[in-house]
């Protein structure tokens, strides 16, 4: 479990740069896919952080540091699975 939950850290990307969305995309009137953006990528980045808040919470309760609950333990349990946590998906995009 801890090589999975490393692995999944190291691939994981950084949160983009909002601040340097606005400079470079400016919302205008006549650009409103502007904003749409810049609202995509708050909920890309909330999305980022909660899975690496989850790992590394995750990853503290196989040490021992934290004690571990219900969703840590059903995490685990659907990450060894190779699905994607349901505490994930909660925060994920909707499939179409």
């Amino acid at each position: 479990m801890d090589e999975i939950c490393d692995s999944i850290i190291q691939k994981l990307p950084h949160c983009l740069k909002i601040e340097d969305l606005e400079r470079s995309h400016k919302i205008t009137k006549m650009n409103s896919y502007n904003s749409l953006l810049l609202f995509e990528v708050h909920k890309y980045n909330m999305l980022l952080k909660v899975i690496k808040r989850t790992i590394v919470h995750l990853k503290e309760c196989m040490e021992g540091i934290t004690i571990a609950d219900a969703e840590n333990e059903t995490m685990q349990l659907e990450l060894k699975n190779k699905s994607v946590p349901s505490c994930w998906k909660s925060h994920s995009y909707v499939n179409s």
